[in-house]
């Protein structure tokens, strides 16, 4: 198998594994979780680096992180020296989540 095919397999892998843990409307958000998992495991992020993470405008993020929110994986954290900029981060219900998703895809490989 080429590396391009390789990584064609393993995408339609990793969204079908998305697909079955997300339930339903979530599925946004679940990708915005593996996403912070993946590149910032304990570390908040800005709403606009995660906006240039997946790719998304500001009002989509925004609304990605309001679903990420309501499912319980991530929360909104104020930056304590700048009132205008907050920061998203995962909860522990987010990491289970995401762990969940990646140790179902190692198993399907």
């Amino acid at each position: 198998m080429t590396d391009a095919a390789a990584m064609v397999r393993g995408a339609v892998q990793l969204e079908r594994q998305l697909r079955k843990h997300a339930g339903g409307s979530h599925l946004p958000a679940l990708r915005a979780v593996l996403a912070l998992y993946v590149v910032a495991y304990d570390q908040p992020v800005t709403c606009g680096d995660l906006a240039l993470l997946l790719a998304r405008t500001s009002g989509a993020t925004t609304r990605i992180v309001d679903q990420a929110e309501e499912a319980g994986w991530a929360e909104r954290v104020a930056d304590g020296d700048d009132r205008r900029r907050s920061y998203v981060q995962l909860t522990e219900a987010g990491r289970r989540k995401a762990e969940a998703v990646l140790a179902a895809l190692e198993r399907g490989r």
